[in-house]
């Protein structure tokens, strides 16, 4: 039999490893999950499900030698509870306030590079002309 001290510790490691999984869920979920293509999509979705599988087992590993009993579910569920009704709400705002920077500066990026750069390639254009014009065959006299 476990002792009681000990099946504390592990429904507090496992209620933090449940807080943990909600953040790196919701960090996946808002802004690092693709978009495009249904297939790398799915396969990013296994590796984060991996990930916080690895999460999980590693650290039951490092702390109880791997030891798996219906606590450790519930202090997972707790865990993601806990994640989901007090730290979920300004997670997400500030995700997505980082992802509106984001998108911000990648705007600014583009618009200077479309004013500015405009230019520069038509200087590199207009150099690469003379350059080629300078060293093309001379037509043969005659």
């Amino acid at each position: 039999m476990v002792p009681l001290d000990v099946q504390l510790a592990m429904l507090g490691l496992t209620t933090a490893v449940g807080v943990v999984a909600g953040l790196v869920f919701d960090v996946y979920r808002l802004g690092l999950r693709p978009r495009s293509h249904p297939w790398l999509r799915l396969g990013t979705d296994v590796l984060v499900w991996l990930l916080l599988a690895l999460l999980v087992y590693g650290s039951l590993w490092v702390a109880f030698f791997g030891d798996v009993r219906l606590y450790v579910f519930l202090g997972l569920a707790l865990g993601y509870a806990l994640y989901a009704a007090i730290f979920r709400p300004p997670v997400e705002r500030a995700i997505r306030t980082a992802l509106g920077a984001w998108e911000t500066a990648k705007t600014a990026v583009r618009a200077f590079a479309s004013r500015y750069m405009t230019g520069v390639s038509h200087t590199v254009r207009t150099f690469y002309a003379r350059v080629s014009a300078h060293f093309r065959r001379q037509p043969p006299p005659g």
